[in-house]
């Protein structure tokens, strides 16, 4: 029996096939296993500035969240006080983001939504920062 990701791969690579016998230009294909369709978790949260959160994923990538455009709503609206936005932590029994208004946000979307972290300084600064133990990887 196929999964449906499977299925959908077969049927992704059935059309690109066709379009390449008709010599036309092929679609791009999302590979299985390529973390699309993951669910994500977090094991790392620091407060950059502003709106900007530095998030470490279950790989081990930091990546960056801006969430000033993301803070609507009765639980986020008192977030876009800098000083309480700033009181983002991680909870671990979570494996999120949580602030002291009891404000989360899902992983996934906050993967979705953050861009990889690409500058050396800001990678030696989040490496040197003590991990924390979740219950998907533990220490």
């Amino acid at each position: 029996m196929q999964s449906m990701a499977g299925a959908r791969h077969q049927d992704e690579l059935l059309k690109d096939w066709k379009l390449a016998m008709a010599k036309k230009p092929l679609n791009p294909i999302t590979p299985p296993g390529s973390g699309v369709g993951t669910m994500h978790y977090i094991t790392g949260v620091q407060y950059l500035s502003g709106f900007k959160l530095h998030l470490q994923f279950e790989d081990g990538d930091w990546r960056v969240a801006d969430l000033e455009s993301h803070l609507e709503g009765e639980v986020f609206e008192p977030l876009r006080e800098v000083s309480r936005f700033g009181t983002a932590r991680l909870n671990p029994d979570i494996d999120t983001v949580v602030w002291d208004n009891g404000a989360d946000m899902s992983p996934d979307f906050l993967y979705g939504i953050s861009v990889p972290v690409d500058e050396p300084e800001l990678m030696k600064v989040a490496e040197e920062q003590p991990r924390y133990e979740t219950r998907n990887n533990p220490e």
